[in-house]
């Protein structure tokens, strides 16, 4: 008769005092690996940027400077074929033709542009967060208790440890 009816969900839950434990645990290994290895902390987390490392970050500033000076270029030169039309020295048919062509580049360009200033940008906060978290980790260098302060600090770095998967580099 039992296998009639399905058995109903009985309640869990953790102790307040378990999940302490866990969570300080948790931090301790991270704390323990950021303290140990910076420089590999700092590198899982440029890892897992778009962008990886500084020598990539250059030749990318170094692309995105390009492509707006040619995105400027080209607003140049749409205004000179516009000012070729009025004055005649272009036909309408060339001048349509060309204006497309040049949009068309410049519209590319905004969006590479977006996408390599984006990039950038997120290299930028994940070196600043790998930088606070560091911070941190210095900051309480031996605890055996979690105090509201702590753990306050620690929730959003916990978090963003999370996200790269640290768990894996501090077992």
């Amino acid at each position: 008769q039992y296998t009639k009816y399905p058995p109903k969900c009985t309640m869990h839950y953790i102790k307040t005092s378990a999940l302490r434990t866990l969570v300080l645990d948790a931090i301790k290994r991270v704390t323990r690996f950021v303290r140990l290895n910076e420089d590999e902390f700092v590198r899982l987390v440029r890892e897992a940027s778009e962008i990886q490392s500084a020598e990539t970050a250059k030749a990318r500033k170094v692309e995105l400077a390009k492509s707006q000076k040619r995105h400027a270029e080209l607003d140049a030169i749409i205004n000179r074929l516009y000012e070729d039309k009025v004055t005649g020295s272009l036909s309408a048919k060339r001048f349509d033709s060309l204006s497309r062509e040049y949009e068309d580049e410049q519209n590319a360009l905004e969006e590479q542009i977006a996408g390599l200033q984006s990039g950038l940008d997120r290299f930028s906060e994940d070196g600043e967060k790998a930088g606070k978290f560091i911070e941190i980790v210095r900051k309480y260098t031996d605890f055996t208790e979690l105090t509201p302060a702590m753990l306050n600090e620690f929730v959003e770095k916990i978090l963003y440890a999370a996200r790269f998967g640290y768990r894996a580099a501090v077992k």
